[in-house]
């Protein structure tokens, strides 16, 4: 299921509905392609209406394909031991922090803290006593 996957040409007559193919609030799978130097690049770490700087000629550039990302287990075509260049995301200069953490789709190092975060509180919740109102 891809509802809003759209090249560059389909967005350009919809002149006044954003910069970008997907107009949603999640992250999704971006497309790049710098018109100045012809690099091109893929994220998962795009946005609706946001763009990422080009790593060689530093132009600002929005994203000709957007996706939905795949679930965890069903891996996209990204490296999650990539790292996401934050100092070139626009998402990221605006948030002052990794976009990604906004997600649901948390990568496995976060995962692995998160679930122990969950068992500190697990195991401390466990020593609380509960009073019956009387």
């Amino acid at each position: 299921m891809m509802p809003f996957v759209q090249t560059d040409k389909e967005n350009k007559k919809q002149k006044g509905k954003g910069l970008t193919p997907y107009q949603g609030r999640r992250r999704c799978f971006g497309r790049y392609k710098c018109e100045d130097c012809r690099r091109v690049w893929m994220s998962a770490n795009s946005w609706a209406n946001t763009g990422q700087s080009c790593k060689i000629c530093k132009s600002k550039i929005y994203p000709q394909e957007q996706r939905p990302l795949n679930r965890p287990g069903n891996m996209d075509e990204s490296d999650i031991r990539k790292r996401h260049p934050q100092e070139l995301c626009e998402k990221c200069r605006k948030l002052r922090h990794f976009c990604g953490d906004r997600d649901s789709y948390a990568r496995p190092a976060a995962k692995k803290d998160l679930d122990g975060e969950i068992d500190k509180l697990t195991h401390n919740t466990s020593r609380l006593t509960v009073k019956d109102k009387k």
